[in-house]
């Protein structure tokens, strides 16, 4: 089961933790896969000229995992053919990449992808752990941090028996944005000619009311 399969982002979202808990009837070792919505990620890769950092290269990903977490002991996955088309680790995630580069600059950016998801709490950096309350029950915390994205988010709970998978089970999350929060996303992806131009006046305006009151307090300092 799991404590909630659904979470709910708007301005004041920090973050949610679900718990996710079961227990296996047979023989087996525990599993799980937690992917969330596919997206298209451009990847900037720095060179330096001149001494200054510029964005030197960069590679359009096409339908990656937007969140990627797994939980248990590689050790079970003796099936290393099983392990690899069911992409259970980071390791095994297929990259959808233009043929135009060459091996060693795909590479690069496969790292520079993952590493930039990992380091936003997005990607574990190693598998997390199953907590047995006894030798049938479990429980995992699903730490969700407050970067996500929209969209169905499906946690996978693998059964593998002797390197074999034994049983599966997918339950969804759903995550959803409203109030305030909804209402920009959605306007900056239904009206990108709008959202674009109401970005513009914020910035102007907030320039605006910086500069009056800096104007302000140099008069005032100029009177004193």
């Amino acid at each position: 089961g799991i404590s909630s399969n659904k979470i709910k982002i708007d301005t004041k979202f920090t973050g949610q933790d679900i718990l996710l808990f079961g227990s296996k009837d047979i023989f087996g070792d525990i599993f799980i896969v937690v992917r969330g919505p596919k997206k298209n990620y451009m990847v900037n890769k720095k060179g330096q000229i001149l001494g200054v950092w510029i964005n030197e290269d960069r590679l359009k990903f096409k339908d990656m995992y937007s969140y990627y977490a797994t939980f248990g002991d590689y050790r079970v996955l003796r099936d290393s053919r099983l392990f690899s088309a069911l992409e259970m680790s980071k390791e095994n995630i297929k990259f959808n990449v233009p043929n135009y580069k060459n091996l060693s600059q795909k590479e690069e950016f496969k790292i520079e992808f993952t590493r930039n998801l990992t380091e936003g709490g997005l990607y574990n950096a190693k598998s997390g752990s199953i907590d047995f309350l006894d030798d049938n029950l479990f429980k995992v915390i699903l730490k969700f941090p407050k970067n996500i994205s929209e969209g169905v988010y499906n946690v996978e709970i693998y059964l593998m028996e002797e390197g074999n998978l034994g049983a599966f089970q997918s339950i969804p999350i759903y995550v959803d944005k409203f109030g305030f929060s909804a209402k920009i996303s959605n306007m900056a992806s239904e009206k990108p000619l709008l959202y674009g131009l109401l970005a513009v006046l914020i910035a102007v305006c907030s320039s605006l009311v910086v500069n009056l009151i800096m104007s302000t307090y140099s008069s005032g300092k100029v009177n004193e």
